[in-house]
């Protein structure tokens, strides 16, 4: 879902729209979930392989407020 998708599904749901959100990891933020997990398979393996694709990396540090980054209605814990 990410924090785009998790956005958009709020504001329909607020128009009183259904709506699914998909995620394709075990855990809720899209490219934001850091996992150490690696792509594994080669050749033919390879197309039925967990492609894992992340811009964040492990000591990954943002420069922006939290009150920026965080929800109006779900802020950032401030610690």
């Amino acid at each position: 879902a990410g924090a785009a998708g998790l956005v958009a599904a709020r504001e329909l749901r607020r128009e009183n729209i259904d709506v699914t959100v998909f995620e394709r990891g075990n855990e809720v933020g899209g490219t934001w979930v850091y996992s150490g997990a690696r792509q594994v398979g080669q050749g033919e393996e390879e197309e039925r392989a967990y492609h894992i694709h992340s811009s964040v990396y492990d000591t990954l540090r943002v420069n922006l407020p939290r009150e920026i980054m965080g929800y109006s209605d779900y802020p950032f814990a401030s610690s």
